[in-house]
């Protein structure tokens, strides 16, 4: 399993991406709160060849900042 977790504020989100022991997978990185960086996100994720089934996602954010990139990953 893999771990993605993003940190969501009202200009950018962070991720992290963690292995099943906990241990990072990549640096953290940050990209804009628009479609152009959750597609970076998603070409990232993909870049890095894992397995779609074996990835959980976690999100948090403050009020409702987290429902246009939760939108865009379910779609």
């Amino acid at each position: 399993m893999h771990y993605p977790g993003i940190d969501i504020s009202k200009k950018s989100f962070t991720v992290s991406i963690l292995d099943e022991e906990g241990e990072a997978i990549t640096k953290p990185f940050t990209y804009p709160c628009n479609r152009k960086g959750i597609e970076k996100l998603v070409d990232k994720i993909s870049s890095l060849k894992l397995e779609k089934d074996k990835v959980m996602i976690g999100i948090e954010a403050t009020g409702n900042l987290w429902e246009n990139l939760y939108s865009f990953l379910v779609g």
